[in-house]
């Protein structure tokens, strides 16, 4: 029986992956670096660090300037009331009525999900909030939604992963947890190991009811 769910957000609550390689494309060309889309793609469910380095070496410019763009870049506020998906907030309140244990499990710093979760408006809905960069391993690794089940008072069997990327879909069956990713028809993700794809997150709660 399925008590808490599990959500990536990049991706899944809002469509923020698009606007953000967008906004880091022109950042690299600012710093006199280029690269192909597929180098974004690559960096969809990493972590900062990771995105960070991948980033530097792109860029010949030196390592003050570089840092000094990167954090600007970091600390930029994302318009995330336009970019959340359009029954986020409905499926949301849907399963907090319904009696689930709701988490964000991200990567994306604890800023910005809390910087999300005030845009949206989505307070009071989430039962426990958990950024990557707090985490000694990152995904595909699980040790963040192990760390979630865990404040959950959950088991791994009792939880549900919702993903797009590829390396949440790893570390949410790393968990032993299933796994539902939205369907990605955009950046060539490999979604081959999630339990269950839907093409929007209304589709979710019918597949609870299955579960």
């Amino acid at each position: 029986m399925i008590k808490a769910i599990l959500f990536d957000m990049d991706g899944v609550l809002v469509d923020s992956e698009g606007y953000y390689m967008q906004e880091m494309k022109i950042m690299l060309q600012n710093l006199g670096g280029e690269a192909e889309d597929e180098f974004f793609f690559e960096m969809i469910g990493s972590t900062w660090d990771y995105t960070y380095d991948q980033l530097r070496l792109k860029c010949n410019v030196s390592d003050e300037v570089f840092h000094k763009a990167i954090t600007a870049f970091q600390n930029q506020d994302l318009p995330y009331d336009q970019l959340i998906f359009e029954d986020t907030k409905s499926v949301l309140n849907s399963l907090k009525e319904q009696g689930y244990h709701l988490a964000v499990c991200s990567s994306s710093s604890m800023s910005m999900i809390q910087q999300m979760i005030h845009l949206c408006q989505l307070e009071n809905i989430f039962d426990f909030v958990i950024s990557g960069e707090s985490l000694k391993e990152s995904k595909p690794h699980p040790e963040i939604y192990l760390t979630a089940a865990e404040a959950l008072h959950c088991r791994s069997n009792e939880c549900i992963v919702i993903e797009d990327s590829a390396r949440g879909i790893e570390a949410g069956k790393n968990a032993d947890m299933l796994v539902c990713a939205i369907k990605d028809t955009r950046f060539g993700i490999n979604q081959s190991k999630a339990d269950y794809k839907i093409s929007h997150l209304s589709a979710l709660i019918p597949l609870l009811k299955q579960l």
